[in-house]
């Protein structure tokens, strides 16, 4: 959407900004004046105008991020910026460990390699996380071609060595799994999997195709395949060397037990047991690289809160991995995750090209940085009610400004349109809106967090606040914990790796002179297990049947819990076959089919008094979908 690209350029502080970045000027620009709205709309312009690009944008926190992220794409209609998360690590290999932060991460690195990404978005603490290099992703990537060569048992090993798993039908991101000459993949950067058919060493076809039904969509001539982990290593044996190297350089203390810990990783490396932990991410790469090596300009959002925000992380981080090393996990060698909070500060003094600022401070920036003053206001989302809208439209009419509206869906969008246009207003529905006409109403769908104006434009935005406001279901037995407040001392719980215990309660246990919060669970015997608040999601109810009294603890570090969970799965395949063989009869039954939508009800839904959420509009045509097929409908 040129529309607000056209609009920075005719705004005269926005002008001085592009002056001085294209400049010989190697200082920094400094913005102050700026709510979140205006930066998201100067970032926007900056991503179109600017050549130094991908740009990294860091902001205080993940979810400053996230609006950014949403506010940005809005105002450019394309998905130009990306989200790279924090990385949770898996230090101790736990079971339940998800790839999901991960795989987004690869997506958004791979991404700003191809272009497709035009600034990734960041906290902190995500920028200093160490990644997997610029050049290790080039070459760890596997690009196919239809019509292409490529030996069935080579891509095997290269997707295994880039971090894949196999499986017998993927389900999820990073699996792959092999059927003769079909070999099925889902890349971390790709929406859907891939479906690779081969005829001897020739590439038959490549397409697209759907994870629940199995069937085949879109064809393709080309298939990009991204690696699936950031620790990657191009053997077992590579690794098992390297873990021994470390080993032998053991002088402390705890060294014998440390080894002991390291020498059952090497022989179950050189025995051909994976290991998937991040334990040993710092022996992946020569080179040590962040996003900062993928991006070629660095945007800052709020510095002060920025360098608060490190502080805080890192000195987290740093007690994380003082806990980790009192329990024998990792050792000197295996410490090296993030950037220190020094190496971060001095990274970001010397490539980021514009600070923003909502008030001018101190903040540590750098001395003789070029300051440009904004004046613009920031407004509050439009509630909706049409008299409010209209007499804000009059107000910046009779100012000759150009009115742009973001009016939630589609369908509210042209109706609103239309309302105006019927009121006397000079109003037009746009779906891609080029020029800045003073005097002159823009509508179109979408949503901004909030509304702003400056120079001669006035944004106005309709936020659906009423579709965020749930009603919380009550709590069952079984669901995951949320909440400390969702269970009591001496309840039964139930850690996804360890099995059933009791809760006793939260406890702060100091490290370094930090205190952090663990909840502590009992176990059969002795055994006691303290886990972070922050992995509250490892930890469900117990729902079991019957006198909760009864109940028998598991041991830490027993097979009961594992057989027992082999016992569950076994039972949820045998109920999932029983329930396609229920629905499987249920689709063969014959049920009344409506027919399509007629005028009277086009005109019907037209005229409807209120503006639809996008879920209610999918479930909407979810229904009309299953109404007008024969088989009975089956919906809640």
């Amino acid at each position: 959407m040129n529309f607000f690209v056209n609009a920075a350029e005719q705004n005269s502080d926005f002008l001085r900004l592009i002056k001085y970045l294209k400049s010989d000027n190697p200082l920094p620009a400094l913005v102050t004046g700026v709510s979140h709205i205006h930066k998201a709309h100067y970032i926007s312009a900056l991503l179109k105008l600017n050549d130094n690009l991908p740009a990294l944008v860091i902001t205080e926190s993940e979810s400053e991020a996230v609006k950014l992220i949403s506010d940005i794409n809005s105002l450019l209609g394309e998905d130009a910026a990306y989200l790279y998360p924090e990385k949770d690590l898996n230090i101790t290999g736990a079971d339940a460990a998800s790839l999901e932060y991960e795989h987004k991460r690869i997506e958004t690195l791979c991404a700003m390699q191809n272009g497709k990404c035009l600034a990734a978005v960041c906290s902190a603490f995500a920028a200093s996380q160490l990644t997997i290099p610029n050049d290790e992703l080039k070459k760890r990537t596997i690009k196919l071609t239809s019509g292409g060569k490529i030996d069935k048992n080579e891509l095997i090993s290269r997707l295994v060595s880039a971090g894949y798993s196999k499986c017998d039908q993927i389900e999820g991101s990073g699996q792959f799994s092999v059927r003769g000459g079909i070999v099925d993949v889902f890349s971390p950067s790709a929406k859907f999997p891939f479906r690779i058919e081969l005829f001897g060493d020739d590439i038959d076809s490549l397409c697209e195709f759907d994870v629940e039904s199995q069937r085949r969509t879109n064809i393709l001539e080309n298939a990009v395949i991204a690696p699936a982990k950031e620790t990657l290593f191009d053997s077992r044996e590579e690794l098992a060397d390297k873990i021994e190297a470390i080993a032998k350089k053991l002088r402390s203390k705890n060294a014998a037990e440390i080894k002991k810990n390291l020498e059952n990783d090497i022989t179950n490396l050189r025995g051909g047991i994976e290991t998937h932990t991040d334990r040993y991410f710092p022996l992946c790469y020569e080179k040590q690289e962040t996003i900062f090596d993928y991006a070629k300009s660095v945007f800052v959002c709020e510095n002060s809160a920025v360098r608060e925000s490190i502080r805080a992380a890192s000195l987290q981080h740093s007690e994380d991995l003082k806990i980790l090393i009192d329990e024998n996990k990792i050792c000197k060698g295996l410490d090296r995750f993030a950037l220190t909070r020094l190496e971060f500060a001095d990274i970001l003094k010397s490539r980021t090209r514009v600070y923003f600022e909502s008030f001018l401070s101190g903040g540590g920036l750098e001395l003789g940085i070029s300051i440009n003053a904004v004046n613009a206001v920031q407004t509050s989302p439009w509630s909706g009610e049409y008299k409010i809208l209209e007499d804000g439209l009059r107000h910046y009419l009779d100012l000759n400004k150009c009115c742009f509206i973001f009016a939630g869906t589609q369908k509210g969008a042209q109706n609103l349109a239309s309302d105006l246009r019927e009121d006397g207003f000079n109003a037009d529905y746009y779906t891609k809106p080029e020029d800045v006409v003073a005097g002159k109403i823009l509508v179109t769908e979408g949503t901004l967090s909030a509304g702003f104006e400056y120079g001669n434009l006035a944004v106005f935005t309709h936020t659906p606040v009423h579709a965020e406001r749930r009603k919380l279901p009550k709590r069952k037995k079984g669901e995951e914990i949320r909440s400390l407040e969702d269970i009591s001392v001496g309840d039964l719980v139930v850690h996804y790796s360890h099995g059933i215990g009791i809760f006793d309660g939260v406890h702060k246990i100091d490290a370094g002179g930090v205190s952090k919060d663990y909840i502590r669970i009992k176990y059969a015997g002795s055994d006691v297990l303290h886990v972070p608040v922050t992995q509250l999601d490892l930890v469900s109810r117990y729902i079991g049947s019957g006198d909760t009294s009864n109940v028998k603890l598991n041991k830490l570090g027993g097979e009961q819990w594992q057989k027992s969970k082999a016992k569950a799965k076994a039972a949820v395949k045998e109920m999932a076959a029983e329930l396609i063989e229920l629905y499987s009869a249920r689709m063969k039954s014959k049920g009344y089919a409506f027919p399509e939508d007629d005028e009277m009800q086009e005109d019907f839904e037209q005229h409807f008094p209120y503006i639809e959420t996008n879920s209610q509009l999918r479930c909407i045509d979810e229904i009309k979908s299953d109404m007008q097929r024969e088989q009975p409908m089956e919906r809640l």
